[in-house]
């Protein structure tokens, strides 16, 4: 029993997530009014919509020209494709910090407008340290299309569990970065995998059990 335990555990182990922070991305959807945020995952939680309070255990913080805008404003701000509602926007040497060092998340998303190469994100770790960094020109064609899912993107940030993240800073060295709609993974809640590696070994665990109860010693 104790060893099949140790296997349980030590697949669960296997299967968690590594050291890494990782970017993914998804560009804008169609929609019959045009291209839109695709959304947060299935697993995350709205943390930061600039029309509301943020979630508990996140802040944000500026410095610099960060303004918040509904609609476009040539040479000032582009809402990010198909968002009416509030966003912010950088202006050349802003910056804004989303703390979430009260919370322990997996993943952070963020809606992306009119991605530029002077756009430019860092994950920090909870001592401050930056421990990745997304730019612009990672994602091409960066060229601030206001309406192109190629530039209008839901930008995936994954965590490892040695990683320790506990803020993301936003900068721009140019006019503007625009972004929206800020969701998590929350951890505490087994994800899918998780899950299925737990039900699994409860069932190994509750065979072996079985097993032995029919295996009863009988005396002539």
């Amino acid at each position: 029993m104790r060893n099949l335990l140790i296997g349980v555990i030590a697949a669960m182990t296997v299967a968690a997530p590594a050291h890494a922070v990782t970017f993914t991305s998804a560009g804008a959807v169609a929609t019959p009014g045009g291209p839109a945020d695709p959304g947060l995952a299935a697993h995350e939680t709205l943390l930061v919509d600039f029309d509301h309070a943020a979630h508990a255990g996140v802040t944000v913080a500026t410095s610099g020209n960060a303004t918040l805008h509904t609609g476009s404003t040539s040479g000032v701000a582009a809402a990010p494709a198909g968002d009416a509602s509030r966003y912010l926007a950088l202006g050349t040497g802003a910056t804004a910090t989303v703390n979430f060092a009260g919370l322990s998340l997996r993943t952070i998303s963020v809606y992306l407008g009119s991605i530029d190469s002077y756009n430019r994100i860092d994950v920090l770790n909870r001592a401050g340290n930056v421990i990745k960094t997304w730019t612009g020109n990672d994602q091409p064609p960066h060229n601030g299309d206001w309406f192109a899912a190629a530039t209008n993107r839901r930008l995936f940030m994954n965590f490892g569990q040695g990683d320790d993240v506990g803020a993301v800073r936003f900068s721009s060295s140019g006019v503007a970065f625009e972004f929206d709609s800020i969701g998590g993974t929350i951890a505490g809640v087994p994800e899918p995998a998780s899950w299925a590696l737990m039900i699994g070994g409860f069932g190994l665990i509750g065979g072996t059990l079985r097993r032995r109860q029919r295996t009863a010693v009988r005396f002539a």
